[in-house]
């Protein structure tokens, strides 16, 4: 069995925020508990404002927890303030949605890639430049590039800059947020096969949080369906996708669009309705009640447990025989 890289057990974010003098609390994660393994790429998909994001940040301490806990091998994080913060944080990594801000536009490449290899002395002063120009051909960029500024580039440029920050430190674990979301489709295809490439040459663990399903199933081993801050649907990624189990699965699946048009006129289609719920006003019971064409009176007033159904498979949904 792979190693464990993170282990999240009961982890929730509560959010409190005053609105015209009106305290309100928005619980952005709730109850999550989930394993990330060694070499793996885990996927993470749902709706805006599902909480994908929120997970992420939450996975390697850039978000404070209200409830639960997090271990990277056993040890507990954070670990903010403490002499391991700085060797561990070298281990977890994250990459941004937009690139063109998660840049300084007042320094070169060639600086922004130095910075992490000398905060955490990782060469020689005579060989950090030798190390960023290897990181810039690791990610398929030129060496002259390194002076120049972040405006000079294209998004899928800039997006190739921020992998290559994120391995300047050698880490084992890389967040990878939305980050092909503002890209096109043929830059998103080389984004991609990096990614694979890296993971592949540098035995990486990835958690790839998108809502592009199609990129998704391209690039995942495992796939968590979150919907208002909870689980779903947990699953291998063949799994997920030859047979979903929850509802909220099934729409994502079947709204995402196939690309031979005989296959996509023959399908039938069952969009979702509605919207997701106001988080600050949840309804009882299943949070998906209000958008789901089976419901019944027990998923008005019970949550429904994360159960396994098969191997490799778990779902939250009452509807679900447990086998």
């Amino acid at each position: 069995m792979s190693e464990i890289i993170l282990d999240i057990k009961k982890i929730s974010v509560i959010f409190n925020k005053m609105f015209f003098g009106r305290s309100q609390t928005i619980k952005a994660i709730d109850n999550v508990s989930l394993q990330i393994f060694n070499s793996e790429t885990f996927g993470i998909v749902g709706e805006s404002g599902s909480g994908k994001s929120t997970l992420g940040n939450a996975m390697i301490g850039l978000q404070t927890l209200s409830s639960g806990e997090i271990f990277y091998k056993e040890i507990a994080l954070p670990l903010s303030g403490t002499k391991d913060w700085m060797r561990l944080r070298r281990q977890l990594q994250i990459i941004f949605q937009d690139p063109f801000t998660s840049l300084n536009p007042r320094r070169t490449i060639g600086q922004s890639l130095a910075e992490p290899i000398i905060t955490h002395n990782l060469c020689s002063k005579n060989d950090v430049t030798s190390k960023v120009l290897s990181l810039l051909d690791q990610v398929g960029l030129n060496s002259n590039m390194a002076e120049r500024y972040p405006n000079a580039f294209s998004g899928g440029q800039l997006q190739r800059i921020c992998i290559a920050r994120a391995l300047a430190v050698q880490p084992q674990l890389i967040i990878c947020d939305e980050i092909t979301s503002a890209l096109d489709v043929s830059t998103q295809a080389q984004i991609i096969s990096l990614l694979k490439d890296l993971k592949l040459n540098q035995d990486l663990s990835l958690v790839f949080i998108s809502h592009d399903l199609g990129l998704v199933r391209n690039i995942a081993d495992r796939i968590l369906v979150m919907y208002l801050g909870r689980i779903v649907e947990i699953g291998s990624s063949d799994i997920i996708f030859s047979d979903p189990k929850h509802p909220y699965t099934q729409a994502l699946i079947n709204a995402a669009p196939i690309p031979e048009p005989s296959r996509e006129a023959a399908r039938i289609k069952t969009p979702l309705f509605g919207e997701i719920p106001d988080p600050q006003n949840p309804p009882s019971g299943c949070f998906f009640r209000t958008r789901c064409n089976q419901v019944h009176d027990r998923c008005l007033i019970e949550t429904p447990a994360l159960k396994q159904v098969k191997k490799n498979q778990f779902v939250s949904c009452h509807h679900t025989e447990v086998h």
